[in-house]
């Protein structure tokens, strides 16, 4: 006869740990999906700024020129404008050939300046004294030179009026003739007037000539003294 275990089956009592698992797996759902609603909204509202500032009628802040890389105007007056247009006037009228006369005010000239700093002095304002002296020394000047040369003129056409209608290259033959033997009778007389070159005084002595002596300063002064006392007793 076969006889069974008797099996105690024993359910364990419920615990509720199953629902509060499921709640908080419900409630991180929830909240994730609520993030990720909001983050799609945010998105779509950028999405819509951008296509609304991006259409033509819409106002964008304003910005510089310059940080654009373009220059600014700067309205310098009514003075400038006017200056600017006859500037304009005046570079047409002096393409097209026309005189044109400047009206530009002369800026003056910065003063120069000396070594103590302050301007230098211009040159002292001649009188009328100083005039009329410079006047007289120049007609002295003229006079003269007029005179000198009215008298090398007269002497150089002297000998061209005396020969008339002679050969011009006859003249320049006896010229030259004439010059070449001048410069050769005054090399040959400078040439007799110096004479042979004078000997050196200050000739060193033949007593001191050759190798030179070995031994101390003193003793080879010493030798030098002993062989003049023997040149002098020759």
């Amino acid at each position: 006869m076969l006889v069974f275990p008797i099996i105690d089956f024993r359910i364990p009592e419920v615990t509720g740990t199953n629902d509060l698992r499921i709640a908080f797996i419900e409630s991180e759902l929830a909240r994730r999906n609520n993030e990720h609603s909001q983050s799609l909204d945010t998105r779509q509202s950028k999405r819509e700024t951008q296509s609304q500032q991006n259409l033509p009628g819409s106002k964008l802040p304003e910005r510089q020129a310059a940080s654009l890389g373009k220059l600014q105007e700067i309205d310098l007056g009514q003075d400038a404008t006017l200056r600017n247009l006859e500037r304009t006037e005046a570079a047409v009228r002096r393409q097209n050939g026309e005189e044109v006369i400047a009206d530009e005010p002369i800026v003056p000239k910065k003063p120069r300046l000396g070594r103590n700093g302050k301007p230098r002095r211009g040159p002292k304002r001649r009188n009328s004294d100083d005039i009329k002296r410079d006047q007289l020394v120049e007609e002295l000047l003229r006079e003269n030179r007029l005179d000198i040369n009215n008298d090398a003129v007269n002497t150089r056409n002297q000998p061209e009026a005396e020969a008339g209608d002679g050969d011009a290259d006859e003249r320049l033959a006896e010229k030259f003739r004439e010059e070449f033997y001048a410069a050769a009778q005054a090399r040959h007389r400078t040439s007799r007037n110096v004479g042979p070159p004078k000997a050196a005084t200050n000739a060193p002595k033949d007593i001191l000539k050759g190798p030179k002596l070995g031994g101390s300063r003193s003793a080879r002064a010493a030798m030098h003294r002993h062989l003049e006392a023997e040149a002098k007793k020759r």
